[in-house]
């Protein structure tokens, strides 16, 4: 047992450290076996609107407060922006509030391309640097323009 228990901490300490890769290698089985990701796409209702000219990069205190005095000063531009994060609960708090929301990690280059911010006019990444980790949005830098 006393063997168990080590192995047990420290697997879980390198699956904590590790977990976003970890979770980008195993996903793909959990799929396959029913356990598809808690949420999976952005309704057809919300893609059929023009495309947002602004893009929130993640949403955390900043971002909420920012969306806040949007709603209140400028409620017209909530059609034109869009929030990309990978929260789940921040994910269906923003579409019960009628706020365009795509699911995704914006450290993936693939996750940005395909929300659209290669054509955004505004990009507002209000993430602290304490949660973006070790990667950095390089491809933000390379594909989205000025």
């Amino acid at each position: 047992m006393a063997y168990a228990f080590v192995a047990l901490a420290v697997g879980s300490t390198w699956g904590i450290l590790r977990s976003e890769d970890l979770l980008r290698r195993v996903s793909p089985w959990l799929a396959r076996l029913g356990w598809p990701d808690a949420v999976v796409s952005t309704p057809a209702a919300k893609d059929a609107h023009a495309p947002p000219r602004i893009f929130l990069l993640g949403f955390f205190r900043t971002a909420s407060s920012l969306l806040e005095e949007i709603t209140r000063q400028r409620p017209n531009l909530l059609e034109e922006l869009a929030v990309v994060d990978f929260n789940p609960e921040v994910y269906r708090d923003l579409q019960r509030r009628g706020v365009r929301v795509i699911y995704g990690d914006i450290s993936q280059r693939d996750t940005l391309l395909h929300a659209g911010v290669d054509k955004a006019e505004i990009l507002v990444c209000t993430l602290p640097n304490s949660l973006l980790k070790a990667r950095r949005i390089s491809a933000c830098s390379d594909n989205c323009g000025s």
